[in-house]
């Protein structure tokens, strides 16, 4: 390969030591002339450094589209969405629940209500047995505070929500003896740990309410679970109780067949759970894949997926957390049940094997570690158009070290790239873009004169702070 005549060696030593910046709408392409180069049937590695800014709901690292194939390394953003309490009405639905804990529960969900009307229903799950058609329900009922319900028995904890404040809220329920716990944030302490913005944790006090409802009751199995609104038919949209809709966001919705204590619940209070955890029957994350599909699916990778309705696609998700990486091979795509954090450094890869584009499914690494993926369809998902290849959208985050190759790398290969470098002759490496290859209206590809990537929009270099930059002082 011929380098450029401007690219020294000790640039190329150093390429590491400057990052991109792109701004929301900014993108680098291939020359439609050169894409045929860019194109690759079965058998590539991509990687990169990327920190996510959290203001963009897809972010496209990159990727190849021609009439000849396709791949695509991207993130899917998760985040919160909005239920305004107007018509259409907001709902996010599991139905016919398969597995739904019926003697054991724990329920949690990171929500920031807003005023809205005197009783507001967070959740509710109804079946069609005759003798209790609504089989648990939890809702805020005025001065009477989170209220819950089994079958046709209530208990009013008297204890309100924080409003226009996002907290987490977790509720335990055993059969045997009916006792039932109410775990709350203190809004307080959440607010003043948030000034901070270092990501600390404020965990769960003791419960703020501890009491008896319905003991030696088994739920059913079988029902609808809806999030936001009451329901009085199962699975009715229809007979939703319009002004009990819930109003104000949600983030994330974690159910388990067991009881946690104060200790478990803190312990994975801050963290991404990957849906093998013991107990755990469901965990829903909005997207804005979730969105654009409708459909929220439950990492748990057992069904019970969630139907959403009455979302606008286009106003995407907001508060922004982390995100889901997807990979795109052929006609086949999977997303990660693995989280990258909104603004933290990350090593992504993509690995295709050897074989057909559209048979050889692709391998997702974290930070150089395998991570379990699930298939979506690609018709779901926004891909480039034909003809279009390079850099895409990424929305003020910043990349470092994208690195194209020809060969599938192998898993020690990928824990070397982690945080060192290969020679920039290694096999089957072609392709390097970095901050410090940007060049007037190009992003040149360091490695020789082709590929070079034409820039649209606002892009820059500044010096790097990612991992793999720190190595080499």
């Amino acid at each position: 390969m011929e380098k450029h005549e401007d690219c020294n060696s000790e640039d190329l030593l150093n390429h590491d030591s400057f990052m991109i910046l792109t701004s929301q709408l900014a993108s680098a392409r291939i020359s439609p002339t050169k894409l045929k180069a860019l194109v690759l049937k079965s058998g590539f590695t991509i990687e990169s450094w990327i920190k996510p800014n959290g203001g963009i709901n897809s972010l496209d690292i990159f990727g190849c589209a021609s009439s000849r194939g396709r791949y695509q390394l991207s993130l899917d953003a998760i985040g919160s969405v909005f239920f305004d309490g107007r018509k259409p009405r907001k709902w996010m639905m599991v139905e016919n629940f398969v597995d739904f804990p019926v003697t054991e529960l724990t329920l949690e969900f990171l929500i920031c209500p807003f005023r809205g009307n005197s009783q507001t229903t967070l959740v509710s799950y109804v079946t069609d047995r005759s003798d209790a058609n609504c089989e648990f329900a939890v809702k805020e009922d005025g001065c009477h505070g989170l209220t819950i319900t089994i079958g046709d028995q209530h208990l009013a904890s008297g204890i309100n929500m924080d409003y226009s404040q996002w907290q987490r809220i977790a509720i335990t329920w055993e059969s045997k003896t009916g006792q039932i716990e109410i775990y709350k944030d203190d809004g307080s302490k959440v607010i003043a740990v948030e000034g901070k913005n270092d990501g600390t944790i404020v965990p769960f006090g003791s419960p703020v309410f501890v009491g008896t409802l319905a003991p030696n009751t088994q739920l059913a199995s079988g029902g609808f679970l809806v999030f936001g609104q009451g329901q009085t038919r199962p699975g009715d949209v229809l007979g939703f109780p319009m002004p009990e809709g819930f109003v104000g966001g949600f983030s994330e919705v974690r159910l388990w067949r067991c009881i946690l204590n104060q200790t478990t619940l803190n312990t994975l209070k801050g963290c991404w759970l990957t849906g093998d955890e013991p107990g755990l029957v469901g965990c829903w994350r909005f997207t804005g894949l979730a969105l654009s599909t409708g459909e929220c699916r439950n990492i748990c990778q057992t069904g019970n997926d969630g139907v959403l309705g009455g979302f606008r696609s286009d106003l995407g998700v907001k508060d922004i957390l982390g995100y889901r990486v997807l990979g795109v091979a052929g006609q086949l795509a999977y997303l990660s049940t693995a989280v990258v954090p909104a603004g933290k450094w990350c090593h992504l890869t993509m690995v295709v094997p050897e074989g057909s584009l559209n048979t050889a499914n692709p391998q997702l690494f974290i930070n150089s570690q395998q991570v379990i993926t699930s298939q979506v369809d690609s018709q779901d998902i926004s891909l480039l158009e034909i003809g279009q290849g390079g850099i895409g959208s990424c929305g003020d985050s910043e990349l470092d070290a994208l690195k194209l190759w020809n060969i599938p790398l192998s898993e020690t290969a990928l824990k070397h790239n982690y945080l060192h470098h290969y020679p920039l002759d290694a096999k089957g490496l072609f392709a390097l873009y970095d901050g410090a290859g940007i060049k007037g209206e190009k992003i040149y590809n360091r490695l020789s004169q082709d590929l070079d990537l034409v820039i649209k929009g606002s892009l820059k270099a500044i010096p790097s702070t990612s991992p793999i930059a720190k190595s080499q002082t």
